[in-house]
């Protein structure tokens, strides 16, 4: 297993077999197709590194850059991507739920929509409670989401409900003043 995560993806120096390449050199600029080895000179004579950025172009696409630097901006577009995800956030209910207990998931499933989370609620009735009691529970959940979301998803199975929300997208009416 290679010791860092790009060690495997980008080809760069001697690895790269291909006999041509299209070549960005440091600033930015397109230099050109050329021979593998101009191109390995080229990124030598700079004393930086000659790495294949595009492998599945015809030619493939090489960049005159800092194999460290390089690595360094991968990792960081990585930790970016991953930071603008909302994922989705689940509650589970049973149905002889407490108080308190209800309230505080109902608070933070809340404070989730605000952040731009989606919520799921799901509610998982017991043997115990009859079937129109688990409707009014299910309902009552739902209105203290009402004000604040959309809903995007109903899944009703034989064991569970559930019920997936947005953020409420609110329209600003836009009033001319005159």
């Amino acid at each position: 297993m290679p010791r860092n995560k790009f060690a495997g993806r980008y080809k760069r120096n001697e690895y790269i077999t291909s006999p041509s390449v299209f070549v960005i050199d440091e600033k930015g600029d397109k230099v050109g197709v050329m021979a593998i080895k101009d191109a390995l000179l080229m990124a030598r004579d700079a004393e930086l590194d000659l790495v294949e950025v595009a492998p599945n172009a015809d030619p493939p696409v090489c960049k005159i850059v800092s194999w460290s630097k390089f690595r360094y901006q991968q990792q960081q577009r990585t930790e970016q991507s991953g930071k603008k995800q909302k994922k989705l956030k689940e509650f589970r209910f049973k149905a002889g739920i407490g108080i308190n207990d209800k309230e505080r998931k109902i608070r933070r499933g809340i404070e989730f929509l605000d952040k731009g989370h989606p919520v799921k609620i799901t509610l998982v009735p017991t043997r115990r409670v009859l079937k129109m009691s688990i409707k009014d529970i299910f309902n009552e959940l739902l209105t203290h989401f009402e004000d604040y979301s959309r809903i995007t998803d109903v899944q009703r199975g034989a064991r569970r409900m559930s019920v997936t929300f947005k953020k409420k997208n609110i329209v600003k009416d836009k009033k001319n003043h005159m």
